[in-house]
Order: structure tokens, then C-alpha cells, then sequence
């Protein structure tokens, strides 16, 4: 699991992939999703449930997953612990600007 600081790049990334639809918000709609999920976001503040079960399932996957302090700050909206991105080159983007 990577830290992804709080950057700018990161955050018109993350804007982007909302206004394209390339998001899915929630641990419930993350592991009933159907398409290939590219990215994992997950705030530090979730629950150690939220957290082990989204390991898991990046682990069985593989997909990367990216912990974040504040992911609600991030994405401009509230009581939000994690995201999966669709979009591959958005994700690309936002685990090379990580780096």
C-alpha cells in the first residue's frame, strides 16, 4: 500500500475521472463492479473492516491501492473512505504523479 499525499495534480486527476464517470465510490459498489478497476484509493481514517477487505481484494486482483489522509478532501465530497478508478490512464497518471 502507497501514501498519496495531499497534491494538486493528484486532485485534478481525481476530477477528472469524476467528471468523465470513471469512479466508483464505496466498498460495496467497488467489489460488485463488473469492469476492470485500475486504481484503489483509500482513506487513512477508514475502519480496519473497509481496510482489510480492500486489501484482499487488490491482492486477488491485483490492482494497486493507494492509502490517502484525507480522500473526502480530495474528491470534494464528504463520508467518502474509498474510491476505485476505471479509467487506466487516469490511474497511470496518478501513480506517476505519486512518485
Amino acid at each position: 500500500m502507497k501514501d498519496l499525499n495531499e497534491n494538486s495534480k493528484i486532485k485534478s486527476y481525481l476530477g477528472f475521472s469524476i467528471k468523465a464517470n470513471k469512479i466508483v465510490y464505496g466498498l460495496d459498489n467497488i467489489l460488485q463492479y463488473r469492469k476492470r478497476i485500475h486504481l484503489l484509493v483509500i482513506c487513512s481514517s477508514a475502519g480496519k473492516g473497509l481496510t482489510k477487505n480492500l486489501n484482499l481484494y487488490a491482492e486477488q486482483k491485483e490492482i494497486t491501492l493507494i492509502e490517502t489522509k484525507d480522500l473526502a478532501k480530495l474528491l470534494s465530497k464528504e463520508n467518502v473512505k474509498a474510491v476505485g478508478l476505471t479509467d487506466k490512464n487516469l490511474a497511470k497518471a496518478i501513480i506517476a504523479s505519486e512518485k
